[in-house]
């Protein structure tokens, strides 16, 4: 996928692709992370997975 593993985490901070697209709301992107093989359970360095993120936004999808 793009030349690097979906889960690949930042070095710091622990997030994933996918926590980002959680956060920002972009579903198209967080689907084809999924088909990918991301696992939606990581957590980032706050124990955060993209679920929490994504539901903390407000976003309901």
């Amino acid at each position: 996928f793009l030349g690097f593993p979906p889960d690949q985490p930042d070095a710091t901070t622990k997030t994933t692709a996918l926590h980002v697209a959680a956060e920002s709301g972009n579903i198209r992107a967080v689907h084809m992370l999924l088909q990918a093989g991301a696992q939606a359970n990581t957590c980032d360095s706050s124990l955060s997975t993209p679920l929490h993120i994504a539901a903390y936004m407000g976003y309901d999808e």
